[in-house]
């Protein structure tokens, strides 16, 4: 949907070409799932399904699997800024990065985190479901 709404405004505004559509940076199994993807300049994260978080340093170049996996359960949202960046997802599960390692937060929460957000003094928010 975003690509047809750029191409609905670059229309209306009268631009000569349409935008470039996106093509895939990563590849993966049929049952390979990710939810959310973040960035912050030219590092970045991506998270999915059964804990799978991939990184970038190149601006979504090229992305390498943090691996082990950090968690079993599926992760939903991830955000990066700053320096700080965190992942959430299912009973609550709050991932927090540091120096290259995750370690996990308490929520105070056992539903679905389904995105985080993290503004540039470190506060951060997460939205919770059923």
């Amino acid at each position: 949907m975003v690509v047809v709404a750029a191409a609905l405004v670059s229309s209306a505004a009268g631009a000569a070409e349409p935008p470039a559509v996106p093509t895939a940076l990563v590849s993966g199994t049929v049952h390979q799932a990710l939810f959310s993807i973040a960035m912050d300049g030219k590092t970045g994260y991506a998270a999915g399904a059964a804990g799978e978080i991939l990184q970038t340093g190149d601006g979504g170049v090229s992305w390498q699997a943090m691996t082990p996996a950090p968690t079993p359960p599926s992760l939903l949202g991830v955000t990066t800024n700053g320096g700080r960046t965190l992942a959430v997802g299912q009973k609550g599960l709050i991932l927090s990065l540091k120096n290259g390692k995750w370690t996990s937060v308490d929520s105070a929460s056992k539903s679905r985190l389904f995105a985080v957000d993290v503004n540039h003094k470190g506060d951060a928010v997460a939205v919770e479901g059923a």
